[in-house]
C-alpha cells in the first residue's frame, strides 16, 4: 500500500506512453513484461483521462475473458475495446 502511495507521485506516464503500454498488450509483444502491466493497472493517476482507462483495463480481462485462459488474456471484443484507447489517446496529445 505504502508503495502504491509513493508510486502515485512518482508515476507519470504520457498519454503517449500508455498508448504504447496498450498496443504492445494487444499485440503480444514479448517487450510487455508482466510487471509493466501491473503498474499501469494497480498505480492510480492523476491525469484522469489516464485513470478512467487504468480502471477500465484492470478489469478487462474480467469482462471480456478468453474461455480457458486466465491472465493477460481479453477476447476480440476487449481488444476492440483497448484499441479504441489508444486511438483516443494519440488524438488527445
Amino acid at each position: 500500500m505504502f508503495l502504491n502511495f509513493i508510486s502515485y507521485f512518482f508515476y507519470k506516464p504520457t498519454k503517449e506512453e500508455i498508448a504504447e503500454l496498450i498496443e504492445r498488450f494487444i499485440n503480444g509483444e514479448d517487450v510487455l513484461k508482466f510487471y509493466e502491466w501491473d503498474d499501469f493497472v494497480s498505480v492510480r493517476l492523476r491525469d484522469p483521462l489516464l485513470e478512467k482507462i487504468r480502471r477500465r483495463c484492470s478489469e478487462i480481462e474480467k469482462e471480456f475473458p478468453v474461455p480457458g485462459k486466465e491472465g493477460l488474456f481479453v477476447n476480440e471484443e476487449g481488444m476492440k475495446v483497448l484499441r479504441a484507447y489508444v486511438k483516443e489517446l494519440r488524438e488527445k496529445k
